[in-house]
């Protein structure tokens, strides 16, 4: 007898707690960072070398979404209608204000099959608001702009970022405003 309220005992806490493990993996939210471009006639490829992508808080804090480096071609995006995650999440459901893209280098290939380098900013950071909410699966498209974005100086190739667009999929925002650093 003694055996049985214990095994009754323990039943009963594993259902008190049961539920409250559930109800925390409802609450669990993921962002995705996809990238793609609109094309731009002037090159036939141009590969840009991500090397990670974060998110800034309300807390004032920058969250990492991804640290490893990727290596995207816009143009090939572009042309194929296509985006290319660059990496995903699990994050705490918020408010969240920025968006950081660091990139390592970057280099073009001409009409004529030259290889261009391109002199890249080491971050851009797209100023672009988002709520994430508790359990949600969010998606977020990039689009860089390179027919506005690359820059021919006497220096040589130069990208200074155009983001025509950012869309989680409730809003589409269109030339949200962007610092390169």
């Amino acid at each position: 007898m003694k055996y049985n309220k214990v095994f009754v005992a323990l039943i009963f806490s594993s259902m008190m707690i049961l539920p409250g493990c559930l109800e925390s993996e409802d609450k669990v939210s993921t962002l995705s960072i996809e990238i793609t471009d609109a094309i731009t006639d002037d090159y036939s490829n141009v590969y840009v070398n991500f090397t990670s992508v974060e998110v800034h808080g309300t807390d004032s804090k920058w969250v990492t979404i991804v640290d490893e480096e990727s290596s995207v071609d816009l143009l090939t995006l572009g042309r194929e209608g296509t985006t290319e995650l660059l990496g995903d999440s699990v994050l705490d459901a918020g408010k969240y204000t920025q968006i950081r893209l660091h990139v390592d280098s970057a280099y073009a290939i001409d009409k004529q099959g030259e290889i261009v380098d391109v002199k890249t900013p080491k971050k851009i950071k797209i100023n672009r608001p988002f709520t994430l909410e508790e359990g949600e699966d969010m998606t977020i498209i990039i689009d860089i702009d390179l027919d506005r974005s690359l820059k021919e100086k006497d220096s040589g190739l130069e990208l200074q970022p155009v983001i025509g667009y950012v869309d989680d999929g409730k809003e589409k925002t269109v030339d949200p405003t962007v610092e390169s650093e």
